[in-house]
């Protein structure tokens, strides 16, 4: 799609060539790498890490308004080393967001939230189904056949948890209509 728009050895240097190597090494079974976001092109690989200001939360009993929002954004940009927050889970990043939103305003909030840690739990016909899902067939018994000695979760696998723990929390009761499609 971007042959048209970039420079052709710009569109060379972004080749799946260069990102698939790492998925290689995330994927072998010697790799102790368990999450991370990478950042991958032109042969360059960089992990990312989510870093959040401690933020502002806004009554929502009224209307908020850009104004209010502008009277605080120091405090909504602001990494002030101290009050920094480094989530590494969705789990972590939910709760904190929960605790934070449901104690109404500044209480400092820990990796516990009120709304506790959120699991993600799978069984072996999930990861069937999800192999399948993906073009898994019955030669493939390694992914398709739980009794298969074997038998594994395609690595992509690991980008359902966050979806699933995403459901975990009422956002009916904090957002109004609120809806994942839009």
């Amino acid at each position: 799609m971007t042959a048209t728009v970039l420079p052709p050895d710009v569109v060379e240097a972004l080749k799946p060539d260069y990102v698939a190597p790492l998925v290689a090494f995330l994927s072998h079974p010697d790799c102790e790498e368990t999450d991370g976001v990478y950042e991958v092109g032109s042969g360059w690989i960089a992990r990312v890490r989510l870093q959040r200001s401690r933020g502002v939360v806004f009554p929502t009993k009224n209307k908020l308004y850009s104004e209010m929002i502008a009277s605080h954004w120091e405090k909504v940009i602001s990494f002030d080393p101290k009050s920094v927050e480094y989530p590494t889970t969705p789990s972590e990043s939910l709760s904190l967001f929960y605790e934070r939103v449901m104690a109404g305003g500044d209480k400092i909030a820990n990796s516990q939230a009120a709304v506790g840690p959120l699991v993600f739990d799978y069984t072996e016909k999930d990861v069937a189904l999800y192999n399948l899902g993906i073009g898994a067939t019955n030669k493939d018994l390694k992914w398709v056949y739980e009794g298969d000695p074997n038998f594994e979760a395609i690595p992509s696998f690991g980008i359902c948890p966050p979806f699933r723990l995403q459901t975990a929390v009422d956002y009916d009761s904090l957002l109004q209509n609120f809806n994942f499609v839009r």
